[in-house]
Order: structure tokens, then C-alpha cells, then sequence
């Protein structure tokens, strides 16, 4: 059950990672104001994200049956913690895809940290510029001179 489960981490890491290339590439999308490309990411994300709790889903119910522990401990369990339940061949591996994934995280985070920022200017912004045409004191005309 061990190779299993190991074998289902690797699938949860490899969607992380691409949550990950997928928040980079929303920065770059918030950075050029490019619209379109924004709308394709977020609809990619919410795809992407929907999986990862799929598989998160999964793990949870696969731990569920091989220890024998219900739904909350399953839920808080650490991989850390499951590194008795593994073989020394698999250990290094699972000691690796550990490391890695807190990696993933940790950078997901930064991310999505920089994107709010970014998309709070951004909002702020546009406000901004929607106010200055619409205040009543600027005539703003398309007109040809």
C-alpha cells in the first residue's frame, strides 16, 4: 500500500507544480494587464485546483483504509508522521517528495501573495481612472480636431 500511496503523492506534487507555473504565469498576465491571458489562467487554475482536491480527496481516503484512522486524522495527518509505515527504499523517496512538495507550497504561497498584491493595484488602479472620466469635471469627448 506504501508504493500506492507514494505513487499518488507523486501525481499531488506533479498538479502542485503546475499550479505553481500557472500562478507565475498570472503574475506575468497582471504585470502586462493582458486580459485575455488572465481569463484563460484562471479558468486553467479553478481546472487545476478542482483536480488537486480530487487527489486530495483520494490520499485521504486511501490513508483512511490502510491505517485504519477516520476522516480527521487521515485529513491532519503529517507525511512526516507516516515515515514508520515505510520501507527504507521507499523513505528516501518519500523524505524527498516531502521536501519538494513544502518547496512547492512555500512557493505558491509567495505567489499567490504577489498576485493579490498586484491584482489590488491593478483594481485600484482602473478606479482611479474610471473616477477621473467620470467625476463630472472632466469633459472627456471623442471628438476630431
Amino acid at each position: 500500500m506504501s508504493v500506492n500511496l507514494l505513487a499518488y503523492l507523486k501525481h499531488e506534487e506533479q498538479l502542485l507544480q503546475e499550479i505553481v507555473i500557472l500562478a507565475e504565469k498570472q503574475q506575468k498576465a497582471l504585470v502586462q494587464y493582458d486580459a485575455t491571458m488572465l481569463e484563460e489562467i484562471i479558468s486553467y487554475q479553478n481546472v487545476m485546483n478542482q483536480s488537486l482536491k480530487k487527489a486530495e480527496e483520494k490520499r485521504i481516503t486511501m490513508l483512511m483504509s490502510w491505517l485504519s484512522i477516520n476522516r480527521n486524522d487521515a485529513t491532519n495527518l503529517k507525511l512526516s508522521s507516516l515515515e514508520d509505515h515505510f520501507q527504507k527504499e521507499d523513505l528516501k523517496e518519500l523524505k524527498a517528495l516531502r521536501k519538494n512538495m513544502k518547496s512547492l507550497i512555500s512557493k505558491l504561497n509567495s505567489q499567490n501573495n504577489t498576485n493579490r498584491v498586484l491584482t489590488n493595484r491593478a483594481r485600484i488602479s482602473i478606479n482611479e481612472m474610471i473616477s477621473h472620466f467620470t467625476n463630472g469635471r472632466n469633459l472627456v469627448c471623442n471628438v476630431k480636431i
